[in-house]
């Protein structure tokens, strides 16, 4: 019998660290093992530390939702954007890190998305173009990130580019949406855009939410569920990253914790689709990434900055962004730009 402290640990740790969700970066198996789905006593544990983490977070939710103005709870549900949108041109710098590193490397976009050397002229414009364009047209690269998006589809198939597809589509719908309030040609391009008239901003923000949540769903999906031979493949290369054996529990196997993950992964989706508690969704997967981004090194670092400025915005704006529901949200915003 394992020590009761551990089992209290436990909920409280397994954020901490965290199956990288691209680990087909890291993947390079001729074979890789069907792994079969079995219900056991591990996975009865991982739907009871779910369970508890989703408790705690609905719970602490309502629990700010219902204080007072005057109380000093209420600073943490209010919008903490910081002046003149250095929140997005974070994002903005972000993105161009990963653009400077993937040129200077020979990559595109991702390590796992290689190009046919009829396309690496392609792929190195493309890339060069939005990084010249991002400081003067975010609007314009926007659209170039949801062509990107469908063209990685036509380059690299379905099973390889929907792991990549609705971040980029979610990013460039935000970038779209915030161009006009950061950018002079953008406001001159849609006609003198008033930021006091519309409430773009709010629907950038709802872009980035369902983007990156409907990536972690699908990641899940197909890398953990479908695909889970990859993820399997790559706990058993980075054993560390199974935790939950490091704290005692040497009979939650790697399988298992692949499983653990996967959903995991899809409840912080889901939660970010839907707008519940996206501040401490957005805190909680934050500290995720930063951590593996410790253990896993410079790679993963610098492949996940565009994720890592989504939630700085996403952990600044806070539940005071989402007010609306997404079609009541979009149409009231088009409404007031007749």
């Amino acid at each position: 019998m394992k020590p009761l402290a551990s089992t209290i640990i436990v909920p409280f740790t397994f954020i901490s660290v965290h199956s990288e969700a691209h680990v087909r970066w890291f993947i390079d198996a001729a074979v890789v093992p069907d792994v079969p789905f079995v219900f056991n006593w591990p996975l009865a544990l991982s739907a009871l530390l779910i369970t508890l983490y989703l408790s705690g977070i609905l719970l602490t939710n309502q629990f700010l939702s219902t204080a007072s103005k005057n109380s000093v709870l209420n600073t943490l549900k209010t919008d903490w954007g910081l002046p003149a949108y250095l929140e997005w041109y974070a994002l903005f710098g972000m993105l161009n890190i990963v653009l400077v590193v993937n040129l200077m490397l020979g990559e595109y976009l991702a390590p796992n998305l290689i190009l046919h050397p009829s396309l690496i002229p392609l792929g190195i414009f493309i890339q060069a173009t939005v990084l010249v364009l991002l400081p003067f047209s975010p609007a314009i690269v926007g659209v170039a990130l949801i062509i990107v998006a469908f063209l990685n589809i036509a380059f690299f198939g379905a099973a390889i580019a929907l792991d990549y597809f609705f971040e980029f589509f979610g990013v460039g719908m935000a970038f779209i949406f915030i161009g006009p309030y950061v950018s002079r040609f953008d406001r001159r391009v849609m006609g003198g855009f008033n930021p006091n008239k519309y409430n773009w901003e709010n629907l950038a923000i709802l872009s980035l939410r369902l983007g990156l949540g409907l990536q972690l769903l699908e990641l899940a999906i197909h890398n953990k569920f479908i695909g889970s031979g990859y993820a399997l493949l790559f706990v058993e290369q980075h054993s560390y990253y199974n935790f939950i054996q490091l704290l005692g529990y040497s009979q939650f196997g790697h399988t298992d914790f692949v499983y653990f993950v996967g959903f995991f992964e899809a409840v912080l989706g889901i939660l970010l689709c839907t707008g519940i508690a996206m501040r401490l969704v957005s805190i909680t997967l934050g500290f995720v990434f930063i951590t593996t981004a410790v253990v896993s090194g410079v790679e993963e670092l610098v492949g996940h900055l565009p994720i890592m400025g989504t939630l700085l915005i996403l952990i600044l704006k806070g539940q005071s962004s989402v007010q609306l529901s997404p079609f009541k949200h979009f149409f009231t915003s088009l409404k007031s730009a007749q």
